[in-house]
């Protein structure tokens, strides 16, 4: 056997048909490292060019990349020799133009570079273009594996497909987890032990039976919140959204109207005490109350001023400190000493020829309750009163006072494509 290739799979592969008693006569590759580290494994020469390589052997091996195994056709001069590839999703008829012997022994498996595969339980998938030859095929993956199967290049490469989604896309769902993890400053290895549980647990029971989380249970509040938490990617997001809507359909309309909503926004208002402070009142010795602010919520109000929404606050403060505040950020509507805020609101709607529907609130205490009834989009912080979060289409993950009008404005504006524009980047 003439080895073509001397990347993970070969390197995995070569020494174990060595080890099963068959002969490797020659190691090809382009790269001449890998094809000496490969050689060296094998007490067999090895060659960088395709003139060099040899025509004597009973079959050739092609553990190259699927683009590779044309190149090296076009290249070299076969005649009658078994010619084999491993590809997953590379049609076994690659080769009927350079050999009238060839077929296929395509592994079920990933390999690393790190870890030594077990080739005992590796599935082995066959496909000859003669009944000899699967023959042949068939006993030599036997010498390597217990489980080797026929299978023809269109189930093959279904196979592969399953198996793509299988392993590259929970590797890469991995990879996001880590990810989400160090950006909160956790420990990913946390989480080790929940993949393995989850990994046995749909080997045990069967992916569907095996799944569990807030998609299954269609908690469209705990994603909606999830959602919120992952507005500083949108890519991730975008990812969290389709998948929940993958896992259980019934989402699908549900979050599709969220979205929908989302876009039917057109101005925003916000409560002051608990929305944008933290519902403490700090009393100064001559008796004015002082407010914590965040300056995160005084840049998204700011920017989505700037971008031509409206903005109101209406609150039952009096402050004249509230006033300043906002309308160094642009806001010209600012109700103060609201005692009835749905009175405020159709001022507010008249003024700018708005409909309740296009409207976001955001309040966190019963004094909104009507004026969220009212509006198309009522929103509340994560530690609102219960009968608010009741009421909320949307519960932020941010609590009053720590970005939650960030949160709802960020969501809006990217939702419709006006986040991140050149305006962005100052104030």
């Amino acid at each position: 056997m003439v080895i073509l290739g001397a990347g993970r799979l070969a390197t995995h592969l070569a020494p174990e048909f060595k080890r099963s008693g068959l002969k490797i006569i020659q190691v090809y590759s382009r790269t001449a490292e890998h094809a000496a580290r490969l050689s060296a494994m094998l007490d067999a020469p090895y060659a960088c060019r395709i003139d060099e390589l040899v025509y004597s052997a009973d079959a050739y091996f092609f553990c190259v990349s699927d683009d590779a195994i044309t190149s090296v056709l076009s290249q070299a001069k076969f005649g009658s020799q078994l010619l084999v590839h491993s590809a997953g999703s590379v049609a076994m008829d690659i080769f009927k133009d350079y050999s009238s012997n060839y077929g296929v022994l395509y592994p079920l498996q990933s390999f690393s570079d790190a870890r030594i595969p077990d080739w005992s339980v590796i599935p082995l998938c066959i496909e000859a273009n003669t009944e000899d030859n699967e023959s042949v095929l068939m006993e030599l993956a036997r010498k390597i594996s217990g489980t080797v199967i026929s299978l023809n290049s269109e189930k093959r490469r279904l196979l592969h497909l399953a198996a793509v989604v299988a392993s590259n896309f929970s590797n890469h769902m991995y990879t996001l987890a880590w990810q989400l993890a160090r950006h909160s400053g956790l420990d990913p290895s946390l989480m080790i032990p929940l993949i393995r549980e989850t990994t046995e647990k749909a080997m045990e029971l069967g992916p569907a039976p095996a799944q569990t989380g807030p998609a299954t249970r269609a908690d469209k509040k705990i994603i909606q919140e999830h959602i919120a938490l992952l507005a500083g990617d949108p890519e991730i997001q975008k990812i969290y959204t389709f998948v929940s809507e993958s896992i259980n359909p019934i989402l699908s309309g549900q979050m599709t109207n969220f979205k929908e909503e989302l876009g039917r926004v057109r101005a925003f208002i916000f409560d002051v005490d608990g929305v944008l402070s933290d519902a403490k009142i700090y009393l100064h010795p001559q008796g004015e109350m002082m407010r914590s602010m965040n300056i995160r919520d005084g840049y998204a109000i700011q920017y989505a001023v700037k971008k031509g929404y409206p903005v109101a606050i209406i609150t039952g403060g009096n402050s004249d400190n509230i006033r300043i505040r906002f309308s160094h950020l642009g806001v010209t509507d600012i109700y103060l000493k609201s005692k009835d805020k749905l009175t405020d609101l159709r001022d507010f709607l008249d003024k700018h020829d708005l409909t309740p529907e296009q409207v976001l609130y955001m309040g966190d205490d019963l004094p909104d309750y009507e004026v969220m009834k009212a509006v198309g989009f009522p929103t509340c912080p994560a530690n609102a009163d219960s009968e608010i979060k009741n009421l909320a289409k949307y519960i932020s993950a941010k609590e009053g006072g720590d970005g939650c009008a960030r949160d709802v404005i960020e969501q809006v504006l990217r939702l419709q494509g006006r986040w991140m524009e050149e305006d962005a980047f100052h104030w």
